[in-house]
């Protein structure tokens, strides 16, 4: 197996060690102009982006900062290699309007990585919701962390998330609380949203969005902010017959009227989903089609996002 990134940086190389766990003969490339300052000590081999078509790869990774994301899909679609790209696909609607291009394609090889979707207390929800009729009444998504602790060793103010221009912002950021919602319960019908910059972090990107999704008998709230500092991560469903609280911060479900455990992990939920994420990736790749979050779904959640 062989795959090259396009951009090496934290993402990269969590993907990486993913990889040759899965597979360990793997070659692991990164295109880039540039090495970064620790690039020697990883297992990637650089390579020149104009003689990408000459590897044979298996597939690429698009990792570089969210504005790039869009322009590294068009510049490499045509190869005929299957591409996994970070969330977001897209920054803005021009980039949107250009994806929308290659919805015409017969069968676009794209798979935008939202790794929540994987997660197994969504996987938990998503056959719980399928097999109870209870009506659902109102939804409650929230999560709230506090970006200059995201990343140890790096300043805040420096990095892509603080800055608008390089698709900052913590509806790009945190695009994966709409991106379950949808693939728990489908696309709502109509959408009102609210994003800021609110806070006194040093950031010129949006550190606050709510949104407010209607569904046809129910109300759904998604908020997202980066300056919360006591982390909280959780969906809320009122139903009829009572409300479940997905917390993911803690990794249990209950029903918050009987405080019955309705789902409990013992390890790393979140570690667990990359690798779900990626097995699912190449398991799509021998099939020749990705069902879920493949181009078109992808393209159709930023809609809601922009």
């Amino acid at each position: 197996m062989k795959v090259a990134f396009i951009g090496y940086g934290g993402i990269a190389k969590k993907h990486s060690e993913i990889i040759k766990k899965i597979n360990p003969s793997a070659e692991i490339f990164s295109v880039k102009e540039k090495l970064d300052s620790d690039m020697n000590n990883s297992s990637a081999k650089h390579i020149d982006f104009k003689n990408i078509s000459k590897f044979n790869l298996d597939a690429i990774f698009i990792t570089n900062p969210s504005s790039y994301h869009a322009k590294s899909i068009m510049d490499n679609h045509n190869l005929g290699i299957p591409i996994m790209v970070e969330k977001p696909i897209c920054v803005n609607r021009k980039q949107l309007s250009q994806l929308k291009q290659l919805e015409k394609l017969e069968n676009p090889k794209i798979y935008c990585a939202c790794n929540m979707r994987f997660h197994p207390m969504v996987t938990f929800l998503k056959r719980h919701l399928k097999n109870n009729y209870s009506k659902i009444n109102e939804v409650n998504i929230y999560c709230g962390s506090y970006l200059p602790c995201w990343r140890k060793g790096v300043d805040y103010r420096e990095n892509y998330s603080a800055k608008k221009s390089h698709g900052g912002g913590v509806n790009f950021d945190l695009i994966h609380e709409i991106d379950y919602l949808v693939y728990l319960l489908g696309f709502p019908s109509g959408c009102k949203k609210f994003q800021s910059k609110v806070s006194n972090l040093e950031i010129d990107s949006n550190d606050f969005s709510h949104y407010c999704f209607k569904y046809d008998s129910f109300f759904a709230m998604v908020t997202l902010n980066y300056f919360r500092k006591d982390k909280k991560r959780y969906m809320e469903i009122v139903r009829e017959d009572g409300t479940i609280m997905a917390d993911f911060e803690n990794q249990k479900i209950l029903n918050s009227c009987t405080n019955e455990i309705l789902f409990n992990l013992n390890y790393n939920g979140m570690e667990k989903s990359y690798e779900l994420q990626m097995e699912y990736f190449f398991e799509s790749i021998n099939r020749s089609q990705f069902n879920i979050n493949g181009l078109k779904e992808a393209v159709e959640i930023m809609k809601i996002i922009l």
